[in-house]
């Protein structure tokens, strides 16, 4: 079972997960689905499960190279990560990207997806410079319908995250008051 793998994710979140793919199939959004974050793949592993026929998954986490964890909020290891993933039949068109995701060029991350993302969760380093650089990382990958979920925005033990999303929003506004 899922909860066996190190890391966190809600189940109740399956069902969140099962409409927002249901609406975009409606809508006809397509794209890969991906997780910047990746720890052991927990959270993961519902997103790709989640793929149509030809759809790519793309993974970025720097794993091993924890210098870049400034948190320290989940040593990865990208060999648990992979055997997570034939554990649960779902490591075909997965794409690990090794990496500090601050660094990541947006052409570097629709070239791993194979194009957009239509679904992409963020649970990088949880501090505000790094959920900025991650969530202006996604909207420039993002397909048109895509949506971006953001994991602990509202965990009091990460303010960074909240404060980040709040600085992208600002500066995605424009950076004026309203």
């Amino acid at each position: 079972a899922l909860e066996t793998v190190p890391g966190f994710f809600e189940p109740a979140l399956l069902p969140v997960l099962a409409a927002l793919d249901a609406r975009q199939r409606d809508l006809d959004v397509r794209g890969a689905v991906g997780e910047i974050g990746v720890y052991h793949g927990r959270s993961f592993v519902p997103l790709a499960l989640l793929r149509r026929e030809g759809e790519a998954a793309v993974a970025v986490d720097c794993f091993e190279e924890q210098q870049h964890n400034r948190d320290e909020s989940g040593c990865g290891n990208e060999a648990a990560f992979n055997a997570t993933l034939e554990r649960f039949c779902c490591a075909h068109d997965v794409v690990s990207v090794a990496c500090d995701s601050t660094q990541l060029a947006p052409a570097d991350l629709l070239a791993a997806a194979r194009g957009p993302i239509r679904l992409l969760s963020v649970d990088g380093s949880h501090t505000e410079e790094a959920v900025l650089a991650d969530l202006s990382l996604a909207a420039a990958a993002l397909a048109g319908g895509g949506v971006v979920i953001l994991d602990d925005a509202v965990n009091a033990d990460w303010p960074g995250v909240v404060s980040g999303l709040a600085r992208h929003v600002f500066e995605a506004g424009g950076g004026e008051d309203p």
